[in-house]
């Protein structure tokens, strides 16, 4: 029964990023280099400021 649990989280996770995917016309692998690049840019902009 646990399981399960684990796995209708998971998959509404995907259902999630499925729909989003679907909104903006992109593909799941899109999404997630778009958010690395995202998060990559975020870090690098903290560590900017810090510096300066």
């Amino acid at each position: 029964m646990h399981n399960q649990t684990v796995k209708t989280k998971s998959k509404s996770k995907n259902n999630k990023e499925n729909t989003f995917c679907k909104h903006l016309n992109v593909n799941e692998s899109q999404l997630h280099k778009a958010l690395a690049w995202y998060h990559s840019a975020m870090q690098n902009t903290q560590q900017t400021k810090t510096t300066h």
